[in-house]
């Protein structure tokens, strides 16, 4: 039967049949919902045990997809169970072979106006119990090996998700040296953490994470152990009360320290950079993309354009400090030798009275050092060496004084290059009656890429605190060195775009893989829709209509709450009056209002497709998709190749409209890719951009540009039009229409004309010259078309930014 075939799912088993969509459980603000944890630079694991495959680790040398990731950590033998006072609790089992540093682990989130929250604990407290015994309690072991966690700043909007967690998530396994087998997807789990309030799993995130080789449906982090995921998923314990992991890794966290190495940047209080990820070390790997810096920075509240080019000119020059938060120990404490590493000026370390002390520092794996700079009290040292060593026991002398005084302030001591991953300060004569004292220690080198040959010691730290990140980092390039051929051009939001046409490959490529009758169900579901079409538009014959397997249809998006298109019915049944006739219909298309019931043969039995695997379907029978920015776009990488999608620009008021500047100027980019249009820079698709005006927003549609009677700033349009708490257009508010010669413009214009890679032994495309020309009179941006240079040659791709 046809529904039993569109129900048909991974790998050719049924996919269950629901009765209504249940998108994942509300965010949950229990004391203990997400995890924060140990870094382990460990190369050499093994994935399921003895033996593992391309996801990493066969023990073999072979790397898990996490470890080339600047900001994974991996936390081992753990588990979780319902306290007697409500919510969970944490803590460590014995696992068995060799032992496992497990320190106390905290990991901290910083809620806007709501001060820290303390997602998660567990502390390193012994004696631990043995798998066993907690067997014999009630804990059930996750048959899952890898429990994989991704956070990422706005991980609840799909279109973030996608750059920011799933992008990285591409680039880290396709630096594998072989693909993952059907071993790695059942060992594999993902959950997804929102750190934000108001954000919840959403039926796109099971989608994509599900093209990520894992074979179990993504969970929201928050509800880790939902009984009801289904059987493959179940623990081998029925009790939900209490399970344990061999392994978790969390992806998108930093350590937290006290003062985030902006202390001499002068723009006012950073706390909101550092609760943003926007630290240093955070700036600094962002450099090579200025422009989104320059947008991170604003969208963390430093609304001066001179404070964002101060920080960006600062976190240019000034070098990290590797010893910044790290574990250190001293000979002797007055004052914690933690101070000396905690960034903060305003405290110190120091020793008792007497010549032979020292302090030492533990930067957590190897380090190439060239250069300690040392912020002395008064109580400084006449004679001290620098020292370094790999493991904390064997040191060498690199670097040495006998000519201090008191009071000298800061010293900066530079030496030849040296790997190490512990330095410390050896004091041998003091420069007065007390001891030695020191408000910060800052140590100043490079990584040390670690050898898949070379097993790597733990972090020793007794506490590690642990934040999100804004994006999860990857260490390696997906291009390479980008020379400026297509395909590898370097973008105002991406340094990497030449990826995301790799992406969207790797993307429906596993999708096909993991749904074996996935074209006959697309030409089925094809069928449907235009079948669906109203009976009015069939009533007449025409004897030009082209055969339904030549028709072409388009979608517009909608969205059941904000930024809806409020005229999307005036302009579906526009388009389908005017180009029905010629083999073209438009539908609406609402993934929030999926799944969809159909028909199962005679009208007696509906059934439910899942929504993911309807998203699927929906998206591959389209050939072309118009939405606004930010509404059910990122969908459209499922479509097939030389499918179009047009991005509606949404009006925001630009600087020149109030004279100063205003937030989300950026939505209307034509001389780039847009923040969202980068995910198709490259690829088989065709992308274009069509810029609304004034007009195609209601809101404050009869307000005045004149000077308010009460107020020498504002005009009565800024006050409707603008947040009155901030600087920032009302964006949630901002339901639009779209006037109906946009359909002509589109579709008169350019879909019956632009060509793909698919279709290059067509005898005729567009010409480039032609389709740029029509584009500059139809006001449509192309972004990324495939065209003809002339008509001897190849369809070839092509970007008409505007000036």
């Amino acid at each position: 039967m046809l529904m039993r075939r569109l129900l048909r799912g991974r790998n050719g088993r049924n996919l269950a049949v629901v009765s209504s969509v249940a998108v994942a459980a509300t965010y949950l603000r229990s004391s203990v919902r997400r995890v924060g944890l140990l870094r382990l630079q460990v190369v050499s694991f093994s994935w399921g045990g003895d033996a593992g495959a391309g996801v990493g680790g066969k023990g073999d040398g072979t790397r898990f997809f996490w470890e080339d990731a600047g900001n994974c950590h991996v936390v081992e033998d753990v588990c979780r169970r319902k306290a007697d006072a409500g919510g969970w609790e944490w803590f460590y089992f014995a696992g068995e072979g060799e032992p496992r540093r497990q320190p106390s682990v905290e990991l901290r989130v910083e809620e806007w106006g709501r001060g820290t929250r303390k997602d998660f604990r567990v502390s390193s407290s012994e004696p631990k119990p043995t798998l066993r015994r907690i067997r014999g309690e009630g804990c059930a072991l996750s048959p899952a090996e890898n429990h994989v966690v991704l956070q990422s700043e706005h991980n609840g909007m799909v279109g973030e998700f996608y750059s920011r967690s799933l992008f990285p998530l591409g680039v880290l396994f396709a630096g594998l040296d072989h693909a993952p087998d059907d071993r790695d997807r059942a060992d594999l789990q993902y959950y997804v953490h929102f750190a934000e309030e108001d954000s919840h799993l959403l039926d796109a995130h099971r989608l994509f994470l599900g093209a990520m080789y894992s074979d179990r449906p993504a969970r929201d982090w928050s509800e880790p152990f939902d009984a009801e995921e289904g059987e493959d998923n179940r623990t081998e314990s029925s009790s939900p009360g209490c399970e344990c992991y061999r392994r978790l890794v969390f992806c998108g966290y930093r350590q937290h320290v006290q003062n985030c190495g902006l202390e001499r940047l002068d723009i006012g209080s950073t706390d909101a950079l550092c609760r943003k990820g926007l630290d240093l070390r955070g700036m600094q790997r962002m450099l090579g993309n200025e422009t989104a810096l320059d947008l991170a920075l604003r969208e963390a509240g430093v609304r001066k354009a001179r404070h964002r080019r101060r920080a960006i000119e600062f976190a240019r020059n000034e070098a990290p400090n590797i010893a910044l938060g790290r574990s250190a120990t001293a000979s002797s404490e007055e004052f914690p030798a933690e101070d000396a590493f905690d960034g903060n000026g305003k405290t110190r370390w120091s020793s008792l009275w007497s010549d032979d002390q020292f302090l030492e520092v533990n930067l957590g794996e190897p380090y190439v050092a060239e250069r300690v700079v040392i912020v002395w009290e008064v109580a400084s040292a006449r004679s001290y060496d620098i020292q370094v060593s790999m493991d904390g026991a064997n040191w060498t002398t690199v670097w040495g004084t006998t000519g201090g005084r008191e009071g000298m302030g800061t010293v900066e001591s530079r030496f030849a290059k040296v790997t190490c991953q512990f330095v410390r300060m050896q004091g041998r004569e003091r420069a007065t009656s007390f001891g030695y004292s020191i408000y910060e220690l800052e140590v100043y080198g490079a990584k040390v890429k670690p050898s898949s040959t070379v097993q790597l010691q733990m972090e020793v730290q007794e506490k590690i605190i642990l934040a999100p990140d804004p994006v999860i980092v990857y260490n390696k390039h997906p291009c390479g060195a980008c020379s400026g051929e297509d395909g590898c051009l370097e973008t105002a939001y991406s340094d990497d775009p030449c990826f995301y046409a790799n992406l969207r490959d790797m993307v429906t490529r596993n999708i096909a893989t993991n749904y074996p009758s996935l074209d006959g169900d697309v030409k089925s579901y094809r069928s449907k829709i235009l079948g669906d079409a109203p009976r009015a538009l069939h009533k007449s014959e025409q004897p030009n209509r082209p055969p339904f397997r030549d028709w072409k249809i388009v979608g517009l998006t909608q969205r059941v709450k904000r930024r809806r298109w409020l005229n999307l019915d005036k302009v579906v049944s526009y388009c389908n009056a005017r180009y029905f006739e010629h083999g073209i219909l438009c539908v609406e298309v609402n993934v929030e209002r999926l799944p969809s019931s159909l028909d199962n043969g005679g009208g007696k039995t509906r059934e439910i497709l899942t929504p993911e695997y309807e998203q699927i379907l929906m998206h591959r029978s389209l050939d072309a998709l118009i939405g606004i920015h930010g509404a059910q776009l990122t969908q459209a990488v499922l479509m097939p190749k030389n499918s179009t999608v047009v991005e509606l620009l949404p009006w925001v008021p630009k600087e020149d409209y109030f004279k100063r500047e205003v937030w989300g100027e950026w939505v209307q980019t034509t001389d780039n890719p847009t923040p969202l249009g980068i995910i198709y820079h490259g690829s088989d698709l065709n992308h274009l951009g069509y810029p609304l005006n004034r007009r195609s927003v209601p809101l404050c549609q009869n307000a005045s540009n004149a000077k308010m009677m009460h107020s020498k700033h504002q005009t009565e349009l800024e006050h409707c039009l603008l947040n009155k708490y901030s600087n920032e257009f009302r964006w949630d508010e901002r339901n639009f229409t779209v006037a109906t010669t946009f359909i002509d413009r589109f579709i008169g214009s350019f879909l019956a004309k632009i060509s793909g890679p698919e279709d290059h032994s067509s005898p005729k495309k567009p010409l480039c010259s032609e389709l740029n020309q029509s584009g500059k009179v139809n006001n449509l941006v192309l972004y990324n078309v495939w065209c003809q240079k002339d008509n001897n040659s190849l369809a070839s791709l092509e970007h008409f930014y505007w000036n």
